[in-house]
């Protein structure tokens, strides 16, 4: 029954340590990490042409336009991200 409970106590220990570690010694490298996901660039797919019936009629067409992608919690919210969208 010691056995057991060294056992367990020991795995307890093990696991608050490796999580004391992720949260508060190796807290820098992720949040580096997490903010080169969030700035991450999007590639945009390549222009694929038009696509075309028997009779050579356009039955899809490619078009290019721009975007943008705002997180309204990281601007202070929806209003706010509304004033910075706009040109």
């Amino acid at each position: 029954m010691g056995l057991i409970c060294a056992l367990f106590v020991g795995c307890a220990l093990v696991l608050i340590w490796r999580l004391y570690a992720f949260q508060v010694l190796d807290s820098t490298r992720y949040q580096q990490l997490a903010d080169a996901e969030r700035h991450a660039e999007i590639p945009i797919i390549p222009i694929r042409g038009a696509l075309y019936d028997t009779t050579g009629s356009p039955l899809v067409v490619s078009v290019r336009y721009d975007s943008v992608y705002v997180l309204g919690s990281l601007v202070g919210g929806p209003a706010r991200a509304d004033l910075c969208c706009q040109a």
